[in-house]
């Protein structure tokens, strides 16, 4: 294969659609899961936001924002267009989308109080169907899939990938794209990889529910300086205690202590809105680099390896943006600039 990529999330699979609309062919990618988006990619909260405190990441968002609701709308019921409020004393340091201003929260939620930036343009998006987008048009462009196969080994030869190994077979490449979320660190060692930390870090999400008919309406309400948020879901809500907590390649069990922990800033916070109640949740990884940066492009040590990874819960948003610079960078068109993984040296 001309490029093997690990990892069939948004990363991955944005990275192989993105190459094989540029003409690249024998593209392969290869997931452990048995089928794509089962980490991450799959269990994130959907929440479509543009705005970030990094301007190169706020870039990013923005233009893979603007891609998918391109792609989604023709697909029904794949696309809210909900906006956001974001609330907290540093929303005047986030950029944001050019629609985006600051104004007084009980005008978009009665109830709130004081100033919140509001983006009209944010909401709620179906994974799945975004993802979905993606697999459909790398498929119609020859890329093959392979699911349930695991990377056991790579080899390399004077510093340079030579083939893969997973639980199936062996196959030659020079070119391994290393997409794997949370396991792109296990990865890349097996590569002999050193110079780059990948973090994971878990987060949880609660289903419940507010006893305001109206909330169905509402934006997606993210309070960053208490770390809390919620958005509507069908005639409930969905909600975070936005946990950032480092935690190993592996999958993430459920915290209670992340409930109690829930229900405690959301009676602060928002228990101006009515009485709430929290129901069951589950926890995905997000990854992070040292920086908190994106992470993509060239290895610094080992030729013909590439990064695409720790998107710090901004796979789902950045996809297409993302998906774009790495294929780029594979192809040998462009640096990956601010998210080269090269900036951390060798």
């Amino acid at each position: 294969m001309e490029t093997v990529i690990v990892g069939a999330g948004f990363a991955g699979v944005s990275t192989a659609y993105h190459l094989a609309r540029r003409g690249a062919k024998g593209i392969l990618v290869l997931d452990k899961e048995a089928a794509a988006g089962m980490q991450a990619s799959g269990r994130n909260a959907g929440l479509l936001r543009q705005s970030s405190e990094d301007p190169e990441i706020a870039t990013f968002l923005q233009r893979g924002a603007r891609a998918a609701r391109r792609a989604l709308r023709g697909i029904p019921g794949s696309m809210l267009n909900t906006g956001s409020l974001i609330l907290g004393g540093g929303i005047r340091r986030l950029r944001s989308g050019p629609r985006a201003r600051v104004l007084e929260a009980s005008g978009i939620v009665k109830g709130l109080e004081g100033r919140g930036l509001y983006d009209p343009d944010d909401g709620v998006i179906d994974p799945q169907a975004l993802l979905g987008v993606f697999l459909k048009g790398a498929r119609g462009r020859g890329v093959e899939f392979g699911f349930g196969e695991r990377v056991t080994g790579i080899r390399t030869s004077r510093g340079r990938i030579e083939g893969v190994e997973t639980t199936r077979r062996k196959i030659a490449t020079r070119t391994l794209v290393v997409a794997a979320g949370a396991w792109a660190g296990d990865v890349a060692a097996l590569a002999g990889s050193t110079g780059i930390a990948i973090e994971p870090r878990r987060r949880h999400l609660f289903r419940g529910a507010v006893d305001r008919p109206e909330g169905r309406s509402w934006p997606f309400v993210w309070n960053e300086e208490k770390g809390v948020y919620f958005r509507p879901e069908g005639d409930g809500m969905l909600l975070s205690p936005c946990d950032s907590e480092p935690h190993g390649a592996a999958e993430p069990e459920v915290d209670p202590k992340r409930r109690d922990e829930l229900a405690r800033k959301v009676a602060d916070v928002f228990g101006v809105l009515g009485e709430w109640r929290l129901g069951p949740g589950w926890a995905c990884l997000r990854t992070f680099a040292k920086d908190e940066r994106f992470v993509i492009g060239p290895d610094p040590g080992v030729k013909g390896l590439f990064w695409v990874g720790a998107l710090g819960g901004h796979g789902m948003t950045s996809a297409w943006a993302v998906g774009r610079l790495a294929a780029q960078a594979i192809l040998g068109r462009r640096a990956g600039g601010p998210f080269d993984p090269r900036r951390f040296g060798r």
